[in-house]
């Protein structure tokens, strides 16, 4: 129809086909901006001027702000399991998928392509590059507003208490010193939204999470296995509550003797729960605890370990870890405050 302002949303459905040439086409033919969900993040480099980021992860990310001012969304493997609220966009959707739309919430689709997403994409590319115009000031330029806002509200976050880091400086380190495609995972908690929101993923399939399911526990396991897979070093991001759960593997870590960092965030809480808690106005219970001895379960296990309280003691960590000297566990001290999550 007579839309100009559209908007990419890829999703979990682009595996395992890998249509990615063919949805830059697409978004460049467009001037879209893209926004991927978290299973998706990679998919569309984070560095293109048209990426938009991630959402998907609570009701108020970032990217919702271009949602609400899109006019049509082309949905391009989209699953609304991997949102953490209801879908209520109202604008027209365009649905490109492998599968057919089942989803009642998806009241908002118009028409429907289903079948291989390559062939789709590079039609659809071709068609727009010949009869579409977008709205002025839309595509790249919209996007580059959005990170300056982005960029403008992260100056503003709280400072961590002393002895500790925000988890976006501790983001923020590791990003720099790991490989433009190195393998991360997530746990699942507070540091998991942060992280997804804010992490930039270079390379599809770099970025590994449970979402949907959202299962603690997850991140440890998936490291060893990525690591395993692919023989390249891999960062796992962990909070202190989902390390606990699988505590034990640190042992086939060290038995396997895998390139993999595990980075756990201490702040003594299951974080994003006590977080629900203090939104509701509820007392905080059962969501605090006191952390293990990580150096001495570490050097139990015959891991390499560090405990960073800053920037530069956690950019040291991660440079001497990424220098090949083994199985490595670095404790990051961190102050929750700053998590999205955390109510202001």
């Amino acid at each position: 129809g007579g839309a100009r302002r559209p908007l990419i949303v890829a999703g979990l459905g682009l595996e395992p086909q890998k249509p990615y040439g063919a949805l830059l086409d697409l978004a460049e033919a467009l001037q879209a901006p893209v926004i991927v969900t978290p299973k998706a993040k990679g998919a569309f480099p984070a560095d293109h001027p048209l990426a938009a980021g991630t959402f998907g992860l609570t009701g108020y990310d970032p990217p919702y702000e271009l949602a609400d001012e899109a006019d049509c969304i082309v949905a391009v493997g989209f699953d609304v399991v991997e949102m953490e609220s209801l879908w209520d966009q109202p604008q027209p959707m365009i649905w490109i998928a492998p599968w057919a739309n089942e989803e009642p919430r998806l009241t908002t689709v118009e028409f429907e392509l289903v079948g291989p997403l390559a062939p789709i994409l590079e039609r659809l590319a071709v068609f727009a590059a010949a009869n579409y115009e977008p709205a002025s000031g839309w595509g790249e330029a919209r996007v580059k507003t959005h990170r300056e806002r982005k960029a403008l509200n992260a100056n503003r976050l709280p400072e961590a208490a002393p002895g500790r880091m925000r988890p976006q400086t501790v983001f923020d380190v590791l990003r720099r010193n790991v490989a433009r495609d190195a393998i991360v995972t997530t746990d699942t908690g507070s540091h998991k939204i942060a992280m997804a929101l804010m992490w930039p993923a270079y390379v599809p399939n770099t970025y590994l999470l449970s979402n949907g399911l959202s299962s603690m526990g997850y991140g440890l396991p998936a490291a060893i296995a990525a690591a395993r897979m692919t023989e390249r070093t891999t960062l796992c991001v962990t909070g202190d509550g989902g390390l606990a759960m699988a505590l034990g593997e640190l042992g086939l870590l060290a038995e396997l003797d895998l390139p993999v960092i595990v980075v756990v965030m201490n702040d003594n809480a299951l974080d994003l729960i006590r977080s629900g808690q203090r939104r509701r106005g509820k007392p905080v219970f059962g969501t605090e605890f006191e952390n293990p001895d990580y150096e001495a379960i570490a050097h139990g296990f015959g891991l390499v370990f560090y405990r960073v309280t800053d920037e530069e003691t956690c950019a040291g960590a991660l440079r001497a870890a990424t220098a090949g000297e083994g199985p490595t566990l670095i404790e990051a001290m961190i102050d929750p405050s700053s998590y999205p999550t955390t109510p202001r």
